[in-house]
């Protein structure tokens, strides 16, 4: 497999015209149809507000850039605000104190063991290589994540 790693929305869209990868992820909105990726699987992942302090007014965010960040654009209304670039780290913020809340995937605050209370799901398109010599057991592990059968 190749390595893919997150990026900006013009590094992925040159990189799939390159068909650089095996796979990516998207959480924006969908992509153009692209010749050389199987894009027929999504998965939908919870998101919301991971807290330690049930009256929190500080906030951690992911940074503009992110799927997750357009879609929490409200959430942090009327609270003092970090911007962070991984929704990983907020939890970590949040762990340690640093904030009284953040904005981040169920799984991140499952892991931190933190209080949730999911906002939405998030849809993360999975696009794959159709040249990839991993194609079908890329396809039928991405199907697994996402609940589905052949």
């Amino acid at each position: 497999l190749s390595t893919f790693v997150e990026s900006g929305f013009n590094e992925i869209k040159r990189s799939m015209e390159n068909a650089d990868a095996d796979v990516y992820l998207w959480n924006y909105e969908e992509l153009q149809d692209n010749k050389n990726y199987d894009s027929s699987i999504t998965i939908e992942i919870p998101y919301g507000i991971a807290y330690s302090e049930e009256n929190y007014s500080t906030m951690a965010v992911p940074y503009r850039g992110s799927g997750l960040y357009e879609k929490s654009l409200a959430l942090p209304e009327g609270m003092d605000t970090t911007y962070l670039d991984k929704p990983e780290i907020i939890c970590d913020y949040v762990k340690n104190g640093r904030c009284g809340a953040g904005i981040t995937y169920k799984e991140y605050a499952e892991l931190y063991s933190l209080k949730f209370i999911e906002k939405g799901k998030i849809t993360f398109h999975v696009y794959i290589n159709k040249n990839s010599t991993k194609f079908n057991e890329l396809k039928d592990a991405f199907n697994s994540i996402a609940g589905k059968t052949k």
